[in-house]
C-alpha cells in the first residue's frame, strides 16, 4: 500500500504540496488530475523518492520511499520526459539498464514483443508513441510493484493513446502493479 501522510513540499517560496494525505491500496489503478503546476508530477518524484519532502511521509509497504534504498527498487517512475544518448538503440539502453537495475530479461522480451519494438531501432527515430513504449518497456523490465507514470499520454494521438491505455491496463492487471 502507498500511504501519505501529511506532506508538504516547497521550492523557494512557493508552496506546491500543502498537507496531503493520500492512501493508494496495492494493485489498484490511480490517476492524478489537476492543472498546470497543481503540483502532480512533484508528488510523483516524491513518491519516487527523487525529492524529499519538506514534511510529511511517503511509505510504500510501511518503507519510506526516500529515505530506503531498497523500496525504491521497487518502484519504476517514467518521467514526463524521456532522455537517451544520441545513437541510442533500445538494445543500447538495455545494456544500461542491465548495468543499473534488477533487470529481467523475460520480462524484458515479452514487453519488446508485446509492444512490437526492435531492438535495433533508434530511439531517436521512433515515434512519439513508440518512444512511450520503450520507457515502459524499461520500466516494466525492472519489474515494479509501484509504477509512476507522469503525463503518460501527452503527445500521443488519439489512436495510440487508446492502444497504450489498453497494453498498460492489462499489463498493470496481469502483473499485479500499482
Amino acid at each position: 500500500m502507498l500511504k501519505i501522510d501529511k506532506l508538504y513540499k516547497n521550492f523557494g517560496n512557493k508552496e506546491v504540496l500543502k498537507g496531503l494525505d493520500l492512501e493508494i491500496q496495492d494493485g489498484s489503478i490511480f490517476g492524478l488530475v489537476g492543472i498546470n503546476g497543481a503540483g502532480k508530477s512533484t508528488l510523483l518524484r516524491i513518491i519516487a523518492g527523487v525529492y524529499e519532502p519538506e514534511q510529511g511521509c511517503v511509505l510504500f509497504n510501511d518503507c519510506d520511499t526516500y529515505d530506503d534504498p531498497k523500496i525504491r527498487k521497487e518502484i519504476a517512475f517514467v518521467s514526463d520526459e524521456q532522455f537517451y544518448p544520441i545513437g541510442s538503440t533500445i538494445k543500447s539502453v538495455k545494456q544500461l539498464y542491465e548495468s543499473m537495475y534488477d533487470f529481467s530479461e523475460a520480462k524484458y522480451q515479452k514487453f519488446l514483443k508485446m509492444f512490437e519494438l526492435d531492438e535495433k531501432d533508434s530511439i531517436l527515430n521512433l515515434s512519439k508513441g513508440n518512444k512511450r513504449r520503450v520507457a515502459l518497456l524499461f520500466a516494466l523490465s525492472t519489474e515494479p510493484k509501484l509504477l509512476l507514470l507522469d503525463e503518460a499520454f501527452s503527445a500521443l494521438d488519439y489512436q495510440t493513446r487508446l492502444s497504450v491505455t489498453d497494453d498498460i491496463y492489462k499489463i498493470l492487471k496481469s502483473e499485479n502493479i500499482t
